[in-house]
């Protein structure tokens, strides 16, 4: 609940932090994010790091995704989920979904509530 009431850029900092960037280190990727609302965010992924910032890529996009703020949540829960998404339609891409496939697979999945000092 709390994720869906984030803006998107800050769900795209948390989408930052799960980019295993070893593994992304190869892939480049320019995506244009857009809620109904008209909020879009460029996002491009370069040299294994995600980052974002508001606007549009325009022509040079790979994929433009168009999603409702609901989904947000939806997305962060693992790589499986996003691929799950891509395949089944629930998110609205235009594009290069090879590359949207790429980049899901990427992405770690982990518990995010542990334990910072252990006893």
């Amino acid at each position: 609940d709390v994720i869906a009431q984030l803006p998107l850029e800050k769900f795209l900092e948390l989408l930052a932090i799960r980019v295993n960037g070893p593994h992304a280190q190869d892939l480049e990727l320019r995506v244009d994010w857009q809620l109904p609302d008209g909020e879009c965010q460029r996002v491009t992924l370069s040299h294994g790091a995600l980052n974002h910032r508001a606007g549009s890529h325009g022509s040079d996009a790979d994929a433009v995704i168009t999603t409702p703020r609901t989904q947000l949540a939806q997305l962060l829960k693992g790589p499986q989920e996003m691929l799950v998404c891509l395949d089944s339609g629930e998110l609205s891409v235009s594009g290069d979904r090879d590359k949207l496939r790429a980049f899901a697979a990427t992405l770690d999945a982990f518990e995010p509530m542990f334990n910072v000092v252990e006893p």
